[in-house]
């Protein structure tokens, strides 16, 4: 718990997709924390938003490394030393690949065809170079290891013979290696096509088939931080081994291609990962739970909130740019303003902060004019659009209505469930936790017209056309009597029940509890809350969602114990089947209502592992091993999905109602290669277009 609730790093990307950034080869750290990157004939600064050149040098540049401040450059046929300063120039017969220092002031240098000692200048030829070669590195005197296509090539014996370790012969996991690196320990990592080997230059190794945390995919270059970290470039993405766990950077929020060639790390965590469809710059933020919420906030105010105060989900032009795009009114207007009046209300409980109490107050507003727009006493519209927006005069003209003659402003109908119960929710936690007295008046007054529309419609929303909406339905004879409401008949009994329990609650009238009584005994919606969530192989989340908001006010307000332990017991049902997806709202909710606090930790590392930017992009993560997937969604037509979600910094982008347990999204021509490639059967997919951009309070 101590590493979520404390300080965790959060990263930011930008991508560098231009000629420069796609034709840079090696990349490098400066001493001041910025990066250098050659090729296409000339060396280049990284800085968060600046890619700089500065100099001409020979192509192809093949590696690039700071050594004491210094920068060592192969480029062409050339070693440059110190590049950036007195810049001295060892020239070949033959390209060069790759150079080492050692500890002890000798300098190895890999050319296509030899392998060379360098000191004080001169250059000796001690070996030919093996076949396929590709990297070096070096310790002390003669300690030279050499990544090639066909194995491991270690230097042996006073007479500089090559040893070669195969996968044959030896633990190697496989013969194409790609990059080498020793650890200060002296342990030689070798990055092969079939991932990262360590070997204790004796007989021991360690590979992804013995041992657990070591990156099984190909990796094609390898940085060691001074803390232990150890970055690994991978065709798959970036994988970071820190603390023992792995940890997954993947296409396309980090990254403009899913193969890495190369990386460098910089003291702060940053890292500059050039692939052939350009750079991303990633950079490291520490930040507090406090600091993130703030920043989220903030997030919020500048791009989600539509017109009157309406929380929504934004529509992008440029993918990634939270500054293009627009906002638009959706069918749910309601209930996401509901979650946000909710969460500014909470966040003026715990800090006093007067803005959010004004935040909260304007979602409240916007709430209650959905509810008097329509003309309808109690009968909220799904929407509200205005004559300069997006969209306006569009759509199904059935439920689309123009509030006079001179539309300018039209209202969308048709409203369901999930409206009701935000609109109910957020009213509630307000009225509790922000309202004075002439607000509580004018809350209650929402409130009540809204159950007392439900109620004398007998038990149904009713739109302008006579005829009740398609999901606002909550009558006994329908969820207790008709089979096509089976996945509603626990779900909505909770919900009608906690409807009439904040109406009772906000207005003292006991003919809400009355009604209350009468549905929770004699038409048994009571024992229909027992167990409310159908098991639907987490499927229909939006359910999920509506049943947490729910059972807060039913709990928050009820007073017998015997009717409060039943309703315990659906809570409880519910978060046990839930638990596996880590969603804050669940957690929360049931901690605050059972005492239980177990799964706090698991929702602050979902809050915690939200991306800063909250962008829909593709993504592409089946790659991973191990991964478990459920396929009992194919009963219901879907896809099979995770067992358990992937970090929320990698997996395709959700809120409450969305499902956290997919696993793609968006990046089918990687998808389709690998399972031609058989790295996986069954792959669960998430629409998206990968132009919007989610509201982060929809989580809570």
């Amino acid at each position: 718990m101590k590493h979520y609730h404390g300080a965790f790093t959060q990263y930011r990307a930008k991508i560098y997709d231009g000629e420069d950034a796609r034709s840079a080869r090696c990349a490098a750290a400066l001493p001041d924390g910025s990066f250098l990157a050659a090729g296409g004939g000339k060396l280049y600064r990284f800085t968060e938003n600046v890619l700089l050149p500065l100099s001409d040098i020979p192509d192809p540049a093949r590696s690039v490394s700071v050594r004491d401040g210094k920068v060592l450059l192969c480029a062409g046929n050339s070693v440059f030393e110190d590049v950036l300063g007195t810049r001295r120039e060892t020239v070949f017969d033959e390209p060069v690949l790759d150079a080492a220092p050692t500890d002890d002031g000798l300098l190895w240098v890999l050319t296509e065809k030899a392998l060379y000692r360098v000191q004080d200048g001169e250059a000796e030829n001690t070996n030919d170079a093996p076949p396929g070669a590709k990297q070096i590195d070096a310790r002390r005197g003669e300690k030279v290891f050499c990544a090639c296509r066909c194995g491991l090539f270690a230097k042996k014996g006073k007479r500089r013979h090559w040893a070669e370790l195969t996968s044959e012969w030896s633990g190697l996991a496989s013969d194409d290696t790609r990059c080498v690196r020793l650890d200060g320990l002296g342990f030689i990592w070798t990055g092969t096509a079939k991932g990262v080997c360590v070997w204790d230059d004796g007989n021991e190794w360690r590979t992804p088939e013995n041992t657990s945390n070591l990156p099984a995919a190909p990796v094609n270059d390898m940085y060691f931080a001074a803390d232990g970290a150890k970055y690994f470039a991978c065709d798959t993405g970036i994988i970071i081994l820190k603390n023992g766990k792995l940890r997954y950077l993947t296409y396309r929020r980090w990254l403009p291609s899913p193969k890495v060639r190369t990386l460098a790390v910089n003291d702060n965590g940053d890292i500059l990962a050039l692939t052939d469809a350009g750079a991303s710059l990633i950079t490291a933020v520490t930040m507090t739970p406090e600091q993130k919420a703030d920043y989220f906030d903030a997030l919020t105010e500048k791009y989600f909130l539509r017109e009157d105060g309406w929380c929504v989900s934004r529509r992008l032009t440029k993918p990634g740019d939270l500054d293009s795009g627009f906002l638009r009114a959706t069918d749910n207007d309601g209930l996401y303003t509901g979650l946000y009046a909710a969460a500014q209300s909470f966040r003026y409980a715990v800090t006093g902060d007067e803005t959010a109490k004004k935040r909260a107050r304007r979602a409240v507003d916007a709430l209650i004019k959905l509810t008097q727009i329509t003309g309808i006493p109690g009968f909220p519209a799904r929407a509200i659009r205005y004559a300069h927006e997006p969209d306006f005069g569009t759509g199904d003209r059935r439920e689309w209505h123009f509030t006079d003659e001179t539309k300018q402003v039209e209202w969308r109908g048709e409203t369901s469930s999930d409206e009701i119960t935000g609109h109910l929710y957020g009213f509630a936690v307000y009225y509790d936790l922000c309202a004075d007295d002439g607000e509580k008046t004018r809350v209650a007054a929402a409130v009540r017209a809204i159950v007392d529309h439900i109620i004398g419609h007998g038990w149904h929303l009713v739109d302008t056309d006579g005829a009740p909406t398609t999901w606002g339905n909550w009558a006994p004879e329908s969820i207790n009597g008709d089979g096509k409401w089976i996945f509603e008949h626990g779900i909505n009994s909770l919900e009608i029940l906690s409807y009439l329990l904040t109406a009772y609650h906000v207005s003292g009238d006991e003919k809400y509890k009355t009604a209350f009584l009468t549905l929770a005994r004699e038409h048994h919606y009571l024992l229909n809350v027992m167990n409310y969530k159908t098991r639907d192989a987490h499927v229909c989340h939006i359910d999920d969602q509506l049943g947490f908001n729910a059972v807060y006010a039913l709990l928050e307000y009820v007073s017998e114990p015997d009717i409060r332990s039943i309703v315990q017991m659906g809570l409880a049902d519910h978060r046990e089947y839930e638990r596996a997806e880590r969603t804050p709202l669940y957690e929360f909710v049931y901690a605050r209502f059972t005492g239980d606090c177990g799964g706090v930790s698991d929702a602050a590392r979902t809050l915690a592992e939200m991306p800063l930017d909250l962008a829909n992009w593709p993504v592409w993560n089946s790659h991973i091993p191990g991964l478990e997937w459920d396929r009992e969604p194919e009963k219901y037509g879907n896809p099979p999905h995770l067992a358990e979600p992937l970090s929320r910094e990698i997996a395709p982008i959700c809120g409450g109602a969305g499902n956290p347990m997919f696993c793609d999204a968006g990046s089918d021509e990687f998808i389709l290669k690998a399972e031609s490639n058989g790295l996986f059967d069954k792959v669960s997919l998430a629409w998206h277009n990968g132009l919007s951009a989610q509201n982060p309070l929809i989580y809570l």
